[in-house]
């Protein structure tokens, strides 16, 4: 019996051996099949060159200097928000003012800024003008070339009467020959007097759902766009479009339907909107024209 058990322990020892003998031999053909099939699949290495965007610089140059105001634009850079100019404001006056402005010319295209530099009488001061990245993205301008600001004014802070128009230009190291590709692509929802509105998308906005479209104003005039009788779903709701498009600029306008009017009237889907424009002059503030009934329709 001892001789039984002992020969039988001696069998279960040979074939462990033998066991692991062999899944050391089928791991190892594995593990070379997979090295080889590695070797097949992974590609050649190759040199990756990294390119870095073109960085756009701004010579220090004088924008505008009359009245005992001297504005100087020093410098261009990335900020938080988009792109900002930085500029030096020296004031030797005997009044307290700001240098404001709410839209520039960018590459052609019309676009909201935000400048408002305040310098006391008898002082200087250096700050910056906004260029928001929503609305360069929204224009698709990548390179900002050239930028005119034609509302600029100095005013009178402590009678908040304007003193001044000051309008300025400025050319970016991309140069002045640089020119800017517009996606005109879309359906024409209104054609006359040298302006051209182009339906683009309709999308989620600040204040609710928006209508963007694209202007192009070839009148040779200024011109403002305003929309009213605004309807969606046949439905009469609050919304908003007042914007400027300069001369010989296009401008991507959003046409705002408001959440809460929309909620009034328990519209949940966008299928149909419908409004007029009227095409104003900014400086006058007299009609220049009005469209019969627009109607785009968002969905079938």
């Amino acid at each position: 019996m001892r001789r039984l058990l002992s020969g039988i322990l001696v069998m279960l020892l040979l074939l462990g051996i033998l066991s692991g003998c062999g899944a050391e031999e089928v791991s190892g053909e594995f593990s070379a099949n997979q090295s080889a099939e590695n070797n097949v699949n992974t590609p050649a290495e190759v040199d990756v060159v990294e390119t870095k965007p073109e960085e756009i610089t701004l010579e220090e140059v004088v924008v505008y200097e009359d009245g005992g105001v001297k504005v100087t634009a020093t410098g261009i850079e990335e900020g938080w928000t988009g792109t900002e100019v930085k500029f030096l404001v020296e004031n030797t006056t005997d009044k307290n003012i700001v240098l404001s402005g709410d839209y520039a010319v960018i590459n052609g295209v019309t676009i909201p800024v935000s400048l408002y530099i305040d310098v006391a009488a008898g002082k200087k001061t250096i700050d910056t003008m906004t260029i928001y990245a929503t609305h360069l993205d929204t224009a698709g301008i990548e390179k900002i070339a050239t930028i005119n600001v034609k509302d600029a004014r100095i005013v009178d802070t402590d009678s908040y009467m304007k003193l001044t128009d000051a309008p300025f230009e400025i050319v970016t190291s991309v140069g002045a020959d640089y020119v800017q590709e517009i996606d005109e692509s879309g359906e024409v929802v209104f054609e006359g007097n040298g302006v051209r509105i182009i339906r683009k998308v309709v999308t989620n906005g600040i204040f609710g759902e928006e209508v963007l479209l694209l202007i192009k104003n070839d009148s040779g005039q200024d011109v403002t766009v305003e929309a009213e009788n605004i309807s969606v779903n046949g439905f009469t709701i609050d919304g908003w479009m007042y914007d400027i498009v300069y001369a010989d600029t296009v401008r991507f306008c959003a046409l705002d339907l408001y959440s809460t009017s929309l909620e009034e009237n328990e519209i949940t889907e966008v299928e149909e909107v419908s409004f007029t424009i009227n095409l104003i002059d900014p400086h006058s503030y007299g009609r220049v024209a009005q469209s019969d009934e627009i109607k785009i329709v968002v969905k079938e």
